[in-house]
């Protein structure tokens, strides 16, 4: 995050220095092209993440060492889910000379069918047994499940243009600071057939209804900070040749209160966040100014935490009875073609 500071601040002064031959300040607006509504369709082609458990302050001050085994690992693979899903969405810009916004959503349905290799132990939004609704589910080894799901990936960004460097009128280099917001929402539904009990586990203990259909959502969201680079090859009234690179990130040391409304659970975290993201497309002229645009996008999101246990005197680690310590990984990659409009 430091170097992406340190960039901006040069791209600032640089750009400043308008005595440079080809520098103009903001970005090169065409009549007709500062507005682009895109339909999108593709591919996730990779997709994983898996959460660890480490250690659990409580059994340490407890002398519960034996405990420690009990420490459990998740991964999408355990719900055959590792990528290949087909997309579909949409995306929105309006350019300015200075500031350009971004919009984009793109929706997949990963539904997956597999069996339970070991015991899982989920919390849900909501399952039933016997009339009573539970937060927790229980799919014990050797249970076939399904999972069917309907999710959405979401961009906000805005990206401030201070200047282009142009080489003629058919060629413009435009750098630029990438600010914004990466979102990512579920909707779930999970059949391990008939429910045919309630079971304790945890410590203290929970409910866990064992088998059932079970129904939740998940929705997260980082900022992002970053930049980019974006190169134009044509002349106005011509087909034109569009190159962008963004590199956005988000790092962030402090308490999961940022995150959560669970005070009692709160603990400390060390995340790392990075969005790559390649993109080319072709402008066709074709009513006036009004263009066809085609291209493709690549894309790559890698997310690290760590979340530890804060530090505490015996009496307040006793009094938390909190959950493990984790280490969380979450990497996803897609490729997207779009067609669209500029207005």
């Amino acid at each position: 995050m430091k170097k992406i500071c340190l960039i901006a601040v040069l791209l600032g002064v640089l750009c400043s220095v308008n005595v440079l031959a080809g520098v103009t300040a903001g970005r090169m607006l065409y009549d007709d092209r500062d507005v682009q509504l895109w339909v999108t369709a593709g591919s996730i082609s990779e997709l994983s993440g898996h959460v660890q458990e480490t250690t659990r302050t409580y059994y340490e001050v407890t002398g519960r060492f034996e405990d420690q085994a009990d420490r459990e690992n998740y991964s999408f693979e355990d719900f055959g889910m590792d990528g290949g899903y087909p997309t579909v969405g949409f995306a929105f810009e309006n350019a300015g000379k200075y500031f350009t916004f971004h919009f984009a959503a793109s929706f997949f349905q990963p539904d997956v069918s597999s069996v339970a290799v070991r015991n899982y132990y989920i919390g849900v939004d909501s399952i039933s047994y016997n009339g009573v609704e539970y937060e927790y589910m229980r799919i014990p080894e050797g249970q076939a499940f399904t999972v069917d799901m309907f999710s959405g990936i979401f961009e906000i960004r805005g990206m401030y243009t201070p200047c282009t460097f142009s080489a003629g009128d058919s060629f413009h280099f435009t750098p630029y600071l990438n600010f914004g917001m990466f979102m990512l929402a579920n909707n779930y539904d999970i059949d391990a057939g008939p429910a045919t009990g309630v079971v304790k586990y945890l410590d203290p203990p929970e409910d866990f209804v064992e088998n059932g259909q079970a129904e939740g959502s998940l929705i997260g969201g980082l900022p992002e900070l970053g930049v980019g680079v974006e190169i134009r090859m044509g002349k106005p009234e011509k087909m034109n040749i569009v190159l962008r690179a963004d590199y956005a990130g988000f790092q962030f040391s402090g308490d999961t209160g940022a995150f959560t409304s669970s005070d009692h659970r709160e603990k400390d975290i060390d995340l790392d966040h990075v969005n790559v993201r390649i993109s080319g497309q072709l402008e066709f002229p074709v009513w006036g100014d009004r263009c066809l645009t085609v291209g493709a996008d690549w894309v790559n999101i890698e997310t690290e935490a760590k979340v530890t246990s804060k530090e505490a005197t015996v009496e307040e680690a006793l009094a938390r009875h909190e959950r493990f310590d984790k280490d969380v990984e979450f990497s996803l990659t897609a490729v997207t073609a779009r067609v669209g409009l500029t207005f």
